[in-house]
């Protein structure tokens, strides 16, 4: 059976944006044309056993010509994974990690054929010695202790 044609009619209504409306009148398909831009890169961390946690990255560009590559890098070079989207949808990945490790740094890049942007850098890392301190304070024959008690590095939560 043959495929039936759709004519289809594109209009620029803002520079960013192209609009394809189809010979259906329920279908009309927006896609953004230009450079990939600001990227949201989260993550979330969950204890799986006694050694071993899990990683869930999200990395999503807020706009970009389709298609989107997606790089996660550990350390600057060392690539963790890599895939290529074809619609506007944020990238996830999940990773486990044995403990003890030392501090890891994670970058999302975002490439299309317009451009490429990097995201801010992650720290992954288990906490280390924390440091104590207390402070006292006399008034009258009240005296107050306050401690603190704090990592200065590691991932939270």
């Amino acid at each position: 059976t043959a495929i039936p044609q759709l004519n289809t009619t594109v209009r620029e209504e803002l520079p960013s944006v192209v609009q394809s409306y189809t010979a259906i009148p329920q279908l009309h398909i927006t896609v953004w044309k230009g450079p990939v831009s600001r990227l949201h890169f989260n993550y979330t961390i969950q204890k799986e056993e006694k050694n071993i946690i899990s990683v869930n990255f999200t990395c999503i560009s807020e706009t970009g010509s389709l298609p989107i590559t997606y790089r996660i890098f550990q350390n600057v070079k060392t690539l963790v994974k890599e895939l290529k989207v074809f619609e506007p949808a944020p990238f996830y990945y999940k990773m486990f990690v044995t403990l003890p490790t030392g501090p890891s740094v994670y970058k999302c890049k975002a490439q299309n054929i317009l451009g490429v942007m990097y995201s801010q850098e992650i720290n992954i890392g288990p906490v280390s010695k924390p440091h104590f301190n207390y402070t006292i304070q006399m008034e009258g024959n009240r005296t107050s202790i306050n401690f603190f008690c704090i990592s200065a590095a590691g991932s939270l939560p």
